[in-house]
């Protein structure tokens, strides 16, 4: 616990360069099509979604807002 919470400081002075968010980036992808398709199927209900929260520790790693609000600003 205490090495995972050392890296992900780390992380945060090192920016996306980061071994972290290296790691993380791998499984961004997943979550974005998870959130991508919540989105599709609130649109074919007539509905929209104004704002998406990110939280959570992992939710201040450098980059991260960067690389939803490119893709899921559509």
């Amino acid at each position: 616990y205490q090495r995972a919470e050392q890296l992900k400081r780390q992380s945060l002075l090192e920016g996306a360069a980061s071994p972290a968010f290296q790691n993380a980036r791998s499984n961004l992808s997943i979550i974005r099509s998870e959130i991508e398709q919540v989105i599709r199927i609130t649109q074919s209900q007539g509905s929209k979604i104004d704002k998406i929260l990110l939280s959570g520790g992992g939710s201040k790693l450098p980059g991260l807002l960067d690389e939803f609000a490119g893709e899921l600003s559509r």
